[in-house]
């Protein structure tokens, strides 16, 4: 079987067993591969921090979505209680 190629100005990135991490290979000197990879990793930073902040938000927004939802619970009882006290 024929080993992969990068072609000048790419980059591939691939899990190094070895070190047990991702690592990322381009040509030796390629500096427009070096370039396009700083741009990714940078971008990738910044996809990773707004998807962190989504589910923080979306874990808040369920709290409160089950807080109201046990505050409901509550309020019915207190009424079914009043009714059947009555």
């Amino acid at each position: 079987m024929k080993s992969f190629n990068v072609s000048p100005g790419g980059y591939v990135g691939f899990f190094d067993p070895e070190t047990g991490e991702m690592d990322t290979y381009t040509l030796r000197d390629d500096q427009e591969a070096a370039r396009r990879l700083k741009i990714k990793q940078k971008t990738e930073g910044a996809r990773r921090a707004i998807r962190y902040y989504q589910r923080s938000i979306n874990k808040k927004v369920m709290e409160e979505m089950t807080l109201a939802q046990q505050d409901n619970v509550l309020e019915k009882r207190a009424k079914r209680a009043k009714v059947h006290s009555i």
